[in-house]
């Protein structure tokens, strides 16, 4: 029985190795364009449409340069108008309100100073 057991854990260790290497050799070779810096023209060797030549030392092209400024789009049309907005209810009754001291004009234009 111990056998048994330990030929399962053999077999799950083992399992757990391989899918380990998968995961580690499936992720170096999605960053590797990224880190190597490869794009598919570099990584052929060949530039263009001509397959059979190899492109070894030509070296980057000349960067192109800048392109023209479109003109203006055209203006957009009028929007729907929109319907009229429900009436709204009557607000809740409040209470008296509380008196509030005097603005700083009156306090300014007084004889008297203004402390509160």
């Amino acid at each position: 029985m111990k056998k048994a057991a330990n030929a399962m854990k053999a077999t799950i260790t083992s399992r757990r190795d391989i899918l380990a290497k998968l995961g580690l050799s499936a992720a170096v070779l999605y960053a590797s364009p990224t880190l190597l810096d490869l794009s598919a023209a570099h990584a052929s060797g060949a530039s263009g449409g001509n397959s059979g030549a190899s492109g070894g030392n030509s070296g980057p092209s000349d960067a192109s340069g800048p392109s023209d400024a479109s003109g203006p789009s055209d203006a957009s049309g009028p929007s729907d108008a929109s319907g009229p907005s429900d009436a709204s209810g009557p607000s809740d009754a409040s209470g008296p309100s509380a008196a509030s001291g005097p603005s700083e004009a009156e306090c300014n234009s007084s004889v008297e100073s203004c402390t509160e």
